[in-house]
């Protein structure tokens, strides 16, 4: 295939275009090479030649040079060509990305806004009545200690609903949770008491 018929081929990816590059650089050492000899060919016979066999010889020399120029130079296109495909190529990855991440937190941002009172006011009215459960629990574990009984007879509900850890500590569900307010929610733990200080939802 010539070198005007592979510039003409279709090629629409980087990837066609490195290929048509790859074929044209591939016959730019032969069509140097026949340059190269019709030039060796010419300076030999300048003084042994008659005029009409030196111009077959120049016209053969011009055409490989023609060639070969022509192929150097459909290389730099090609080159042009595989950057700037590579570049849109490159923006339409970076444009699913981006467009993708930024639908994916829209549509959990409007899921967080519309399910967050729905549960917290779950989360709020359950860590409620556990505090509730633990004053009475506290009384009881007074009521213990008046009777001449061990207190630690009965648990916290912040006791028996600790987490516990890889290291052995104890993460309190209830002391360490922190709800902001929303909506008709009042927010519970140190969220609740910052929104207060700064005038946000009901504190």
């Amino acid at each position: 295939m010539s070198i005007l018929d592979l510039l003409r081929k279709p090629a629409e990816t980087s990837a066609a275009l490195r290929e048509k590059l790859a074929e044209i650089e591939g016959q730019i050492p032969a069509l140097r090479a026949l340059a190269d000899a019709a030039d060796v060919e010419r300076s030999r016979g300048l003084l042994t030649l008659t005029d009409r066999e030196i111009e077959v010889i120049e016209a053969r020399l011009a055409r490989a040079r023609r060639d070969l120029d022509r192929a150097r130079a459909a290389r730099e296109e090609l080159d042009r060509q595989v950057a700037e495909t590579a570049r849109r190529e490159a923006d339409a990855v970076l444009g699913t990305i981006v467009s993708s991440a930024d639908a994916r937190a829209e549509a959990i941002a409007r899921r967080l806004h519309r399910d967050y009172a729905r549960h917290a006011a779950a989360l709020v009215e359950l860590l409620n009545e556990a505090i509730a459960a633990d004053r009475q629990v506290i009384e009881a574990r007074d009521a213990l200690r008046s009777a001449g009984r061990p207190p630690d007879a009965i648990k916290l509900v912040e006791e028996r609903a600790a987490i516990g850890t890889a290291t052995g500590l104890r993460v309190s569900l209830v002391a360490e949770t922190s709800l902001v307010p929303v909506a008709n929610v009042p927010g519970y733990g140190s969220a609740r008491l910052q929104a207060a200080r700064l005038g946000v939802g009901q504190a």
